[in-house]
């Protein structure tokens, strides 16, 4: 489907894109999509959903984004996405890699939060992956973040994972420690307190 045609639907539209194999985004896309709404790309069977330049953005009128990678194996890299007060909603039943930001940050009211699952794989941070705006919770199967690739967050952050854990907040830390969830056996690393 081109750019075009995508931009030109009015914001009051769910727009829900779906393919067998990989989806490939090729382009920045700006979104007419409002709040109460939602613009989603689902690949169903197999490969995931991927980015070709790191410069690409998807961005919404306040919509939620949603990409999932349904597949056996499959893996999801984004680049940047803006919402203006939408939720961001990545899935993958494999590994997930956060590039530039992720911000949900709106012109004006309460920002979207933010929920970044890699089900059996990790979540590591491309090119110092942000994320900014509402609540944020980080789930992986395996690791978050990696380190000196830190996966950052600005905001209230939840974290599962069954790997090792390396992530900074700007937030002030409220707890002693961090809290961790994770499989038997697994060590956490964590920049704690959170940086300033």
């Amino acid at each position: 489907m081109s750019k075009q045609v995508l931009e030109s639907i009015a914001g009051n539209a769910n727009i829900v894109l779906e393919a067998s194999g990989l989806i490939t985004v090729e382009t920045s896309l700006d979104l007419q999509t409002i709040a109460g709404h939602s613009f989603t790309l689902r690949s169903l069977t197999s490969s995931g959903i991927a980015f070709t330049d790191a410069s690409y953005e998807i961005r919404t009128n306040g919509g939620d984004i949603v990409l999932e990678a349904n597949g056996m194996a499959s893996s999801l890299t984004n680049r940047q996405l803006t919402t203006r007060g939408g939720a961001v909603r990545l899935t993958a039943t494999d590994n997930v890699q956060l590039g530039n930001l992720i911000d949900t940050t709106p012109v004006s009211g309460s920002a979207g939060a933010v929920s970044v699952k890699a089900e059996s794989g990790s979540l590591t941070a491309l090119d110092a992956g942000r994320i900014v705006g509402g609540p944020v919770t980080l789930t992986a199967g395996g690791s978050i973040g990696a380190s000196g690739a830190a996966v950052t967050s600005s905001t209230q952050l939840s974290l599962v994972t069954g790997g090792n854990l390396f992530v900074t907040n700007d937030q002030t830390a409220t707890s002693p420690s961090p809290a961790r969830t994770g499989r038997s056996g697994s060590t956490a690393t964590s920049s704690w307190p959170p940086r300033a």
